[in-house]
């Protein structure tokens, strides 16, 4: 038993003299510095941005300008050679793709709303990781003052008992119970401590920590809203509000979009040309030259491709159409569902702490009463391991109220951020 004390207190000590300890403001600002999710949807956002600028390149001209230089030998005529030298602007505009650029482009901006929307699910999503990690080093460091209190609880108890079967007043399978008890409460202690070293390196990982040197410890300031009553919530205009159900309507559109590329295949396309330079036997060059040209191209046969393309987004135009009615469906029901654990999480606080504050009031009349004689061992028994159960649940229910509260805000779409 003093090897078991001498343990915790180890580790305690250890515990303590290596904590850092992390507000809720501060591990906010290092998600935001540190967590590699955060840095990989900015730059897959920047990305899909960066596309739609280039999708405006099929309304602007291309221009380039060439020099070039040859040297061409004939056997045939009296010069064996013959130079050339030549320098040019040239100019090249589509006029008319069968609306195939403003199609790609329209796809585009899509694309950029898309990658919009994942962007705040991924904001939503590390704001529930930060949430439900926040509360579960919170719940494990209670738990492990929980389980210390709950150790000492055990040890007077046996003690008392111990005591009474000295004095011939007690049996001893209630001692040996009792020593189960102790140990029972040695093994949470150790499990307490386990569970606290699991949830802060969850908590590391999504604040982007390492906990290679150091451990995590945190205040108790972690913001919890309270919840309406359901009357005032219309669900099915939630839903839509959502970003699930708006992320599936900006794919339908862009997979219109995308049909509509395909289908202007079938179109003629309309091409302006021009140059404008130099040219000449000698560098550099000095005899004027230039071209302007139109040329429509009309496609007769592809060998089938161009149907087949098009036929393909035909499919997953309907297909997307089909997903955005499915995932309506979906955020609906996950609404629902969110909003009965929330709200079932908020009353049981109240349910636990009820029952928490009842079963210590017992427990302290229950003791008084055993050790005067008054009641028995096995009536004191079912109050002592009421009692301990009533803490453990009220702990627990504190917790996951938090986690309730992130994944109702998370199924919306919300976050901690803009």
């Amino acid at each position: 038993m003093a090897r078991v004390k001498l343990i915790l207190l180890v580790l305690t000590v250890q515990y303590v003299a290596s904590a850092r300890t992390i507000d809720w403001q501060t591990g906010l600002t290092l998600i935001q510095q540190n967590n590699p999710e955060w840095s990989a949807a900015t730059q897959t956002l920047e990305s899909t941005r960066a596309l739609e600028t280039a999708a405006r390149s099929g309304f602007l001209p291309e221009i380039s300008a060439t020099v070039g230089t040859s040297q061409n030998y004939i056997e045939a005529t009296s010069s064996s050679s013959q130079r050339s030298e030549s320098a040019s602007l040239n100019l090249s505009q589509n006029l008319f793709a069968g609306f195939a650029d403003l199609a790609r482009y329209n796809e585009a901006k899509q694309n950029t709303m898309i990658a919009e929307m994942t962007w705040k699910q991924t904001k939503a999503k590390i704001s529930y990781d930060y949430k439900s990690a926040y509360a579960g080093v919170i719940y494990a460091q209670e738990y492990v003052q929980l389980t210390k209190k709950i150790l000492e609880r055990r040890k007077e108890n046996l003690n008392i008992v111990e005591l009474r079967f000295n004095s011939g007043r007690e049996n001893k399978g209630s001692v040996l119970l009792f020593e189960a008890y102790y140990q029972q409460s040695v093994y949470d202690s150790i499990q307490a401590g386990l569970q606290l070293d699991v949830a802060q390196s969850t908590l590391a990982q999504v604040l982007g920590l390492s906990l290679m040197d150091e451990s995590l410890t945190v205040t108790k300031d972690i913001p919890v809203m309270d919840l309406a009553d359901s009357a005032g919530f219309d669900f099915k205009k939630l839903s839509t509000l959502t970003l699930d159900y708006q992320k599936a309507v900006a794919q339908a559109e862009a997979s219109q979009y995308s049909h509509d590329q395909n289908k202007a295949a079938y179109y003629p396309s309309l091409n302006l040309t021009g140059s404008v330079g130099k040219a000449d036997s000698v560098f550099p060059p000095e005899n004027d030259r230039w071209a302007i040209g139109l040329t429509l191209n009309i496609p007769l046969f592809s060998g089938g491709r161009d149907y087949a393309n098009e036929l393909s987004a035909r499919y997953r135009k309907v297909a997307a159409e089909v997903n955005r009615t499915t995932v309506s469906y979906q955020v609906l029901v996950k609404l629902k569902q969110a909003y009965t654990q929330f709200k079932l999480a908020i009353e049981k606080v109240k349910v636990d702490e009820k029952f928490k504050s009842a079963a210590e009031m017992r427990s302290d009349i229950a003791k008084k009463k055993y050790n005067n004689g008054l009641m028995s061992f096995d009536n004191w028994d079912v109050v002592e391991n009421d009692l301990i159960q009533r803490e453990k649940n009220a702990l627990s229910s504190s917790r996951d109220r938090v986690v309730g509260n992130a994944n109702w805000e998370q199924v919306q779409g919300l976050g901690l951020w803009p």
